[in-house]
């Protein structure tokens, strides 16, 4: 698209930052109020239930749990998620802001380098194969 790539990563990465902050200030307030509601109560006692499954991970290793959450670009790990895991064990908002920018940061890093190597390795392959 020709696009630079810098610009178009630093958009990206703080936008993504950027757009889990409500979740770190508002989670806890909102699912206060909606879990005894019939039609909210469950869906918020399933978020609440998917982060508790991640406990062992943040008692072993503290701030780095949520950093390494974050950083792993995979389904269900990200900002959005580790934000929900920072809400709901208390983790100060300054610390867990600290934590999901440097995870995104790695996971960005991760998933540019295997996209510019996807687009090398294709662009051999076809012009091996154009030859």
């Amino acid at each position: 698209m020709g696009l630079p790539l810098g610009s178009v990563l630093l958009v990206g990465i703080i936008s993504n930052i950027v757009s889990v902050l409500p979740v770190l200030w508002g989670f806890n307030w909102v699912a206060d109020r909606f879990a005894e509601t019939p039609l909210l109560g469950g869906i918020i006692q399933r978020l609440i239930n998917r982060a508790r499954s991640k406990e062992k991970m943040v008692e072993k290793y503290g701030v780095f749990a949520v950093t390494l959450f974050v950083a792993i670009p995979l389904p269900v790990t990200g900002a959005w998620t580790g934000s929900l895991v920072a809400a709901v064990f208390g983790m100060s908002f300054w610390k867990a802001v600290g934590c999901l920018a440097i995870g995104v940061l790695i996971a960005s890093a991760i998933m540019t380098g295997l996209s510019l190597a996807g687009v090398e390795i294709f662009n051999a392959i076809h012009i091996s194969a154009a030859q």
